[in-house]
């Protein structure tokens, strides 16, 4: 019995040994797992901003020949007109480009940023009948769309700046487009 005391002070610093080398080592695991899970973090936000610069460029191409092909319709229009077998074909090719982004949003975008994307197309959509519908032009019609496409992408950009946590307020464009005389 004596002998067992006498090993107390051993028993009891090997003991603490033990659990400091087993605390080291789930303090060690919780930090890399930590660090692992924010680089995978950085990697697919980085993927996603992206995705997001992708799709919307693609989208903002569609817009800008459906733009150029009505220009010659829309009188003080400053826009370059597009002639509109050439614009028919290149609006066929730039969707193509667009499906091919799509899959990306859909892979790696968050549900409000895909919903406000698809929006987004939705609207381009109208400004691209409008466009091939032509010479069957109506200034109405073409206004509308064309601030329909504006909330839109500006729904897009709030969506997807929350979906990356980009902060900085509003970046709406809409109500300063509103406003510009080169609109027409």
């Amino acid at each position: 019995m004596v002998r067992v005391l006498d090993q107390l002070p051993a028993l009891i610093g090997l003991t603490g040994v033990v659990i400091g080398g087993l605390g080291t080592l789930l303090t060690t695991r919780l930090n890399e797992r930590s660090k692992w899970q924010r680089e995978q973090r950085v990697r697919w936000d980085a993927r996603r901003l992206d995705t997001y610069i992708a799709y919307a460029a693609v989208l903002k191409e569609l817009y800008a020949v459906a733009t150029r092909m009505t220009a010659v319709h829309r009188g003080s229009a400053t826009t370059q007109v597009m002639d509109h077998a050439v614009g028919l074909e290149t609006l066929a090719l730039t969707d193509l480009r667009r499906t091919r982004e799509w899959e990306s949003m859909l892979l790696l975008g968050d549900e409000p940023t895909v919903v406000a994307a698809r929006n987004w197309w939705l609207a381009i959509v109208r400004t691209e009948r409008i466009a091939r519908q032509l010479p069957a032009f109506e200034r109405p019609e073409w206004d509308l769309a064309v601030e329909g496409v504006d909330a839109a992408r500006d729904q897009f950009y709030a969506a997807a700046r929350a979906s990356l946590s980009v902060d900085g307020g509003s970046v709406a464009q809409q109500p300063y487009l509103r406003t510009k005389p080169w609109r027409s």
